[in-house]
């Protein structure tokens, strides 16, 4: 029975509702309601707004942006309607207005000016995630020249093929999904006519990325680098502790020996189940830390030899420990995929290399590899790159390892 009455007061309630609502839309029984839609006699009758609409310079609207306009409580008389728009021709008619009445006026206005519009009114470019590319056209459908220009806030992520032009043209916005992160992007396209300030559109952008990005950069403690010395006089040692991380190969006493490195970041492994979009080693040159050596290093590295340094990275295949490797028990390492650091004898640049390849590697096989071994491309004397280990004493100058990926 409760539930009954409910129902009852329910229905009661928005009868009551509905009835003011109609009251509100019906116009002053001694008044009259004037309403219509202002249309271009041009352009399929395109929809007009910000017309000026008024009743003997009296009572006055505006036209929305679907054409229409509302002017509530007229009293009955007769009328000059008076349409005007700066790029159309203005309209007269004569409309006698009947107290209580609703009286439909539409006005169709003959353009005279260049007049801006968009290809199927569109309003927004949806890219989602994987679009990278959409257009929108812009016309005239007025009359004359349009000038017209884009007005936007710049972001890295997205550009624009034209920037201004005349007449009609299709415009192209592509995003740089390289820039975005995960997360939901959105901005925005102001097209205007540059001849009448209230001539615009807007376009809306909006984009959808599930892009993540990671960094590794670990320091003395938890960092896992060395290089080795193949030449017998260096067979047992280990070069864990050292600032630098020593590509090259020289020569000593006569013989030509070589010098490679290998590193790993451990918390890579700590990725699983992803797709990397990018990957990119950074080391800072290491060549000025080794104080005791110092003039010689910066000499072969900087100013006397000057040859192809190029160093190749490869995948490592065994477990190492840091502070046991050395030229006996090197790791072993697949040459099936590689990446380079290339040349560089300036020691004021960073020196950088695309593993992508090998991080994707890297994490769908955790148990198959294990960091990175590097070595001269080019096995002859006198070529040299010194790295900064994270045994660094400059903690901004420990290697690292820049990951974006996107989560399968």
């Amino acid at each position: 029975m409760k539930n009954l009455k409910l129902h009852f007061q329910i229905i009661i309630l928005s009868l009551l509702l509905y009835s003011c609502k109609k009251r509100r839309d019906e116009p002053n029984p001694t008044e009259a309601i004037v309403k219509g839609t202002i249309f271009s006699t041009q352009n399929s009758y395109k929809e007009i707004h910000g017309a000026i609409i008024s009743l003997d310079n009296k009572k006055r609207n505006k036209s929305h942006s679907d054409g229409t306009f509302l002017i509530s409580n007229v009293s009955p008389n007769t009328y000059n309607v008076i349409v005007s728009h700066s790029q159309y021709k203005n309209d007269t008619s004569e409309l006698t207005v009947i107290a209580g009445d609703i009286i439909t006026h539409p006005v169709p206005l003959e353009p005279i000016a260049p007049i801006l519009s968009l290809t199927d009114e569109v309003e927004a470019l949806d890219f989602g995630l994987t679009t990278n590319s959409l257009t929108f056209t812009i016309e005239n459908i007025g009359i004359g020249s349009l000038t017209w220009e884009l007005v936007f806030e710049e972001e890295s992520w997205f550009s624009v093929s034209d920037l201004s032009g005349t007449g009609n043209l299709e415009i192209s916005v592509t995003i740089n999904r390289e820039e975005l992160l995960e997360g939901t992007y959105q901005s925005e396209i102001i097209v205007k006519n540059k001849e009448f300030d209230n001539d615009v559109d807007t376009i809306d952008i909006h984009v959808v990325s599930e892009k993540q990005s990671i960094s590794f950069k670990p320091g003395a403690e938890e960092g896992k680098d060395s290089h080795i010395r193949f030449h017998s006089d260096f067979e047992s040692l280990n070069y864990s502790d050292k600032a630098y991380l020593n590509v090259s190969y020289w020569t000593r006493w006569g013989y030509g020996y070589a010098m490679n490195s290998v590193i790993e970041f451990t918390d890579l492994k700590s990725l699983t189940n992803v797709e990397i979009v990018s990957a990119e080693l950074i080391f800072h040159d290491g060549s000025y830390y080794d104080e005791a050596n110092f003039a010689l290093w910066s000499d072969y590295v900087v100013n006397g030899y000057d040859n192809d340094n190029t160093i190749d990275l490869y995948l490592v295949t065994e477990e190492w420990e840091e502070d046991e490797v050395t030229p006996i028990n090197a790791p072993s390492y697949s040459t099936a995929i590689s990446a380079e650091i290339a040349r560089s004898n300036d020691r004021s640049e960073l020196k950088t290399s695309d593993v992508t390849a090998l991080v994707q590697e890297t994490v769908d096989h955790p148990d198959t590899y294990f960091g990175f071994y590097m070595v001269n491309r080019t096995q002859s004397r006198y070529r040299s790159m010194m790295l900064a280990s994270s045994d660094s004493p400059n903690s901004e100058e420990h290697p690292e390892l820049k990951v974006v990926y996107i989560q399968r």
